[in-house]
């Protein structure tokens, strides 16, 4: 708008100068004639010839006076326009939203607005002040090449988008900056979420088909030993053999048919329905302990709770399956056998249930991960192992519902070490002799 206005400007000093010079050159030939025709004209010639002339050169003069009148009328007001505009301009800086800073080509900081006054205290700079030195070599490239640039600096951890437009006939640049720390934030946290979105949904269809496969293998079983019960004469022996068979598979088929509808309650945000009364830790590990006992001659269990425990409520047939769950786990997962540890610590707060074994161990990079839905340890050695990946989640949910924590330790081919905690109501008092053990052990 600025150099609209200078020109507008010049063609008017130029249509004056043009002016002017038309009356000196008409004033020359005004007296180049009048010297010939007193010399060679006639008596008319000389009495009308000065008139003429004159008249002439007042006419050409007037016009073009008329003519630079004529513009200036219609240009004044557009240079009025422009001149306001540019006021304006000037008052849109201190305006902006953003940070708006003028920089000279040494670096030194011309001008900057109340909002970006902040980003020059970060870079340690102020008016009238040089940038960091990095900023010398940019404008020095936007200056020459006469092309805006976009940048992003991180100050001091905070990040801002940064345009350089260059005022190369000035020689210096405008920086217009815009704090996105918080925009990249965000972005920075969905990038992260689709990702875990993406691995979630390949979890999901890869948790669809180990549970296809889950699910095959004991209707299987049992429709195949079912027909040859049906269709043969057998001693019952291997009748008996067959039914257990059968009635073993069932009881697989059900807990993952268990495990899909508490999942299920748990998406929904139905949840389980927790129902808390007094328990009795203590039989509740026993039970299940003589449980899986029968169902392993590789392994030997050790067993240590504390004589006297503090009393607790909690649901007794989830803390039951929360046993299960992880006995279990601990039994799949040392398949060469081994001793399996079952263990009980309490505090005035609460009491800590421990299941050690010997097995395969987790990676420590799927530590992070083993307590999540349709989470299965990506080991080839681990997924030979039958099982839906959803018995840790479930777990989890279970003892958290009940105020308490389910955590693991592990080492990579040492085995691995799950435990839960529970909230005490109350503590016990001991016995004069202390703390006593139970222990028992099956070769």
């Amino acid at each position: 708008m600025k150099n609209k206005t200078t020109n507008h400007i010049s063609i008017v000093n130029k249509m004056i100068l043009m002016g002017i010079g038309l009356a000196v050159f008409y004033w020359i030939l005004e007296s180049i004639v009048m010297v010939w025709v007193w010399h060679e004209g006639n008596l008319i010639q000389q009495i009308f010839a000065p008139g003429l002339y004159h008249l002439m050169m007042r006419s050409v003069v007037v016009a073009l006076l008329i003519m630079i009148n004529v513009y200036v009328q219609v240009t004044l007001p557009s240079r009025k326009r422009a001149n306001e505009e540019i006021r304006n301009l000037a008052k849109f800086p201190d305006e902006s939203p953003d940070s708006v800073l003028r920089v000279g080509q040494d670096g030194s900081v011309l001008y900057c607005n109340k909002v970006g006054l902040p980003l020059l205290e970060l870079w340690g700079s102020g008016l009238g002040q040089p940038l960091p030195d990095f900023w010398r070599q940019i404008i020095n490239d936007v200056l020459s090449s006469g092309l805006n640039k976009n940048t992003e600096v991180v100050v001091r951890g905070r990040i801002f988008s940064l345009v350089v437009v260059p005022m190369v006939d000035s020689g210096y640049v405008n920086l217009y900056g815009r704090d996105i720390t918080e925009r990249k934030r965000a972005e920075s946290l969905i990038q992260e979420q689709n990702v875990r979105l993406k691995e979630l949904d390949r979890m999901k269809s890869e948790f669809l088909s180990t549970a296809a496969h889950e699910l095959r293998t004991p209707l299987t079983s049992i429709l195949g030993f079912s027909e040859i019960l049906l269709k043969r004469k057998l001693d019952e022996e291997r009748r008996n053999r067959f039914l257990k068979i059968i009635n073993e598979e069932s009881v697989g088929l059900a807990n993952i048919i268990n495990d899909l509808l508490d999942l299920s309650r748990i998406e929904s945000g139905e949840g389980f329905k927790i129902k808390k009364a007094p328990i009795e830790l203590r039989e509740i590990i026993r039970e299940n302990v003589n449980l899986f006992k029968s169902q392993t001659d590789k392994h030997n269990f050790e067993v240590n709770i504390p004589s006297h425990l503090a009393s607790m409520e909690a649901d007794k047939d989830r803390i039951g399956e929360v046993m299960a769950s992880l006995l279990s786990n601990a039994i799949k997962f040392s398949p060469q056998g081994g001793k399996i540890r079952v263990s009980v610590e309490q505090t005035e707060e609460e009491a800590k249930v421990s299941i050690a074994d010997e097995g395969m161990g987790i990676p420590e990079k799927d530590l992070p991960h083993i307590f999540e839905k349709f989470y299965r340890v990506d080991n080839a050695f681990i997924r030979v192992i039958a099982g839906t990946g959803l018995g840790l989640a479930i777990a989890k949910y279970i003892i958290e519902s009940q105020g308490g924590k389910l955590s693991v330790e592990s080492k990579l081919g040492k085995g691995s070490t799950f435990s839960f905690t529970l909230p005490t109501k109350s503590i016990g008092e001991e016995d004069e002799g202390g703390i006593g053990h139970e222990e028992s052990s099956n070769s």
